[in-house]
């Protein structure tokens, strides 16, 4: 058959199976395959076509359109197209047509318990890759790593980075390609986990509502990264410490007392915020300046000295809202005797 169709072309469009094709489409996709056909693994012709990594996005797509199924198909190793796309290479625009083909793929898991969606966040595959799966479904960022419970897709790409803090400089990321591509996927995946936060709150929004790319910071900040993950983010973007969040006005530092979220570790990022931009103790928010913020929200004493050493003359202002001296609101917030101590030291005057 193979030689009638070389001698007669016409023959190609009657008869041809799927990549059995004419003489336009030879020089993107092998003759040998058939799209209908398995190997003795249970492998698809783009099974095999993900394997070697070299075809074009166009050969790609004439297999999908010739056998739609095929992009779903487990192979006798449970691994989909997508599977084998992404582990062994292939182009960014093969993988966003596989996974626009079956979204469902992302997930499939291997018979080692493996899937796509965690192949992905491996240090040789190309960031890219994970921008083009987040733009297409965001939401799979906020998905859970064991089902429905555990933690989330953006907490599990974060948490290596909470040890890396004393092990790497921000000079090191920028000079070394894999971790730097590591670093980008951290980026994309709270920023998509951000994303998909908003479509969820708004929802039953009209679609006139719009979603603004925020800065990397303040996405950050929104979805509570960890103080040591926030730490990194002031490292790659100091000059964000600087922007006034869109929504209300607030600068990050007074973003993170107020949030509610600062805990024992929250020293660390209160520094770094400071290290970034140490004026941003004298900007008042609603009334208050970010030394009463730290105090409501029961900031450790270790934190609230960080921001009298960047702003001693602070310590002498009352809260506008109160009227109270902080270390009057610290006490009027029953909290430890130490964070008063702390406060009276530095100006022992305050209470004659």
């Amino acid at each position: 058959m193979a030689t009638v169709l070389a001698e007669d072309p016409m023959l190609i469009e009657q008869h041809a199976t799927a990549m059995e094709i004419d003489e336009r489409q030879r020089d993107r996709i092998p003759v040998s395959y058939n799209a209908f056909e398995t190997n003795e693994d249970g492998q698809t012709a783009l099974h095999m076509f993900c394997s070697e990594a070299t075809g074009t996005v166009e050969a790609c797509r004439d297999l999908i359109q010739a056998n739609p199924a095929a992009a779903g198909t487990k192979d006798a190793y449970g691994r989909t197209p997508l599977f084998y796309a992404i582990q062994l290479g292939c182009s960014t625009d093969i993988v966003s047509l596989l996974f626009r083909t079956q979204p469902d793929a992302i997930n499939q898991k291997d018979f080692c318990g493996e899937s796509p969606l965690y192949l992905i966040f491996h240090r040789t595959t190309d960031y890219q890759v994970v921008e083009a799966i987040f733009h297409l479904q965001p939401d799979l960022a906020l998905q859970k790593v064991h089902s429905f419970a555990g933690p989330s897709l953006v907490q599990m790409v974060c948490s290596p980075w909470e040890r890396l803090l004393h092990s790497f400089t921000a000079e090191d990321l920028k000079r070394d390609g894999p971790l730097r591509n590591q670093w980008q996927k951290v980026v994309l995946t709270v920023s998509a986990a951000h994303r998909a936060k908003f479509w969820q709150q708004h929802q039953e929004q009209p679609t006139s509502v719009a979603y603004i790319r925020k800065p990397e910071l303040h996405e950050a900040l929104d979805m509570r990264c960890s103080p040591k993950v926030l730490c990194w983010y002031l490292r790659m973007y100091p000059w964000q410490a600087r922007m006034p969040l869109r929504e209300d006005g607030r600068l990050p530092l007074s973003a993170y007392f107020t949030m509610g979220v600062p805990h024992s570790r929250s020293t660390l990022a209160v520094r770094a915020l400071l290290e970034a931009y140490p004026d941003a103790t004298r900007v008042l928010h609603k009334g208050q300046y970010p030394l009463h913020q730290a105090i409501d929200c029961n900031c450790p004493k270790e934190a609230i000295e960080a921001v009298l050493k960047a702003s001693p003359a602070i310590l002498q202002k009352s809260c506008p809202s109160t009227k109270l001296l902080p270390f009057q609101q610290s006490a009027s917030l029953s909290q430890d005797l130490e964070t008063i101590f702390c406060l009276l030291r530095e100006n022992p005057t305050l209470i004659l």
